[in-house]
């Protein structure tokens, strides 16, 4: 019973292996979201920068500080680490700049 139990469980575990598309289409993907969200965070500060109304004046270099952190915060995660969760695995893959040049 405990063998058949066992053959049971082997026989139907779920293959987690990654095909090498995956691999290379993660890499491109993660690192043209964060150049994209890095180039909307610049015009962002752009935009505040320059056409934002004389009543909203006092809230600009706070808003100017939040959209810095977010771009730090997206510089971290969009380029320099390109972390991939592989769920359900408790784990992930790194394809960032970080992991491929001091690995």
């Amino acid at each position: 019973s405990i063998n058949q139990l066992s053959i049971c469980t082997f026989r139907f575990m779920a293959n987690f292996s990654l095909s090498p598309i995956w691999h290379t289409f993660m890499s491109v993907y993660q690192h043209s979201i964060g150049i994209g969200t890095q180039a909307f965070s610049a015009l962002a500060i752009y935009l505040m920068l320059t056409k934002t109304p004389k009543g909203g004046r006092a809230f600009v270099k706070y808003l100017i500080l939040l959209q810095v952190c977010i771009m730090l915060v997206d510089l971290n995660f969009g380029i320099l680490a390109c972390m991939v969760a592989l769920f359900p695995l408790p784990g992930g893959l790194c394809y960032g700049i970080l992991c491929n040049v001091f690995p």
